[in-house]
């Protein structure tokens, strides 16, 4: 019994380097300031086709959702990051024009907001805008 013992707090004491090591690893990106460039909103209707025949209860079941598409530009990169919500209205508070801090990694944008500081979007293209002139102060 003292050996499983053992053997559970060894076990225990090797893997909390690996732990730190992965928290770590997800901060490592740093918060940056990204500017909003543009905000779409489409109604979104799963499964896309409609009543076929003339009894309307045989049609399958509907969701509707709203997908927002929201371009970021982070220094010479614009990225568009999609939002699904089932809302109208967009819950977040992004307007085009506005600086907001976010963090890019490799498929995701997470915006660091106050009251909210875990709100990611799945990337779903990327531009790159570099012309020699970003970064650049006139």
């Amino acid at each position: 019994m003292n050996s499983n013992r053992a053997a559970a707090i060894i076990l225990v004491l090797c893997g909390i380097p690996f732990c730190q090591a992965g928290a770590t690893a997800a901060k490592s990106n740093p918060v940056v300031e990204g500017t909003i460039i543009n905000i779409q909103r489409t109604k979104t209707q799963s499964p896309d086709y409609s009543t076929a025949g003339s009894n309307p209860a045989d049609a399958p079941l509907t969701s509707r959702y709203y997908s927002y598409e929201i371009a970021v530009r982070v220094n010479c990169r614009t990225y568009a990051a999609r939002y699904d919500s089932p809302f109208n209205a967009l819950v977040l508070p992004l307007n085009p024009d506005e600086h907001v801090p976010v963090r890019v990694t490799k498929d995701t944008l997470q915006f660091d907001f106050p009251d909210n500081p875990d709100v990611r979007m799945a990337i779903v293209h990327r531009t790159n805008n570099c012309d020699g002139s970003c970064g650049r102060k006139p």
